[in-house]
């Protein structure tokens, strides 16, 4: 089948992705990222993000996900061809940062990077921060080991 690429990279896709859409009481999503401690010595007022305790939990457990499902797909359904895996991967990855580019240009006709006037740019920081979160879930599929 065609379609069957395109559909298990959107699946795969949103094992990461859905990390970044949990909802919150206030109706936002949930910020996946703390500020570090440490300050950065090079620019001075500057802060470092890293994942949450919580997320670090959770992308445990769709990183295992990700490999039963990958490992299955490519049994199941590519008759165990393995260089099918290396292709699943890179379409994860374009996936997630095609959803980044997305919630950019989202953030921007909301009113992001423009002067705030007449509340059109309140409340939008969300969309930056699924930006990071999907950059960092792109890094965090490619830094991976995904073999069996």
């Amino acid at each position: 089948c065609m379609t069957a690429p395109a559909f298990l990279t959107k699946f795969l896709m949103s094992f990461f992705h859905t990390l970044g859409m949990e909802d919150t009481e206030s109706g936002g999503w949930v910020n996946r990222f703390e500020e570090e401690q440490a300050a950065i010595q090079d620019t001075p007022g500057s802060v470092r993000v890293k994942p949450t305790e919580t997320t670090v939990l959770r992308l445990a457990e769709a990183e295992a996900a990700f490999k039963f499902a990958i490992n299955c797909f490519i049994e199941e359904v590519f008759d165990g061809e393995e260089q099918v895996r290396g292709l699943l991967l890179r379409f994860v990855v374009l996936q997630l940062l095609s959803d980044a580019a997305f919630c950019l240009l989202k953030w921007e006709v909301k009113g992001g990077g423009s002067e705030r006037t007449g509340g059109r740019a309140t409340k939008i920081d969300k969309w930056l921060w699924r930006v990071l979160w999907d950059l960092y879930a792109a890094t965090y599929v490619l830094s991976r080991d995904w073999q069996h």
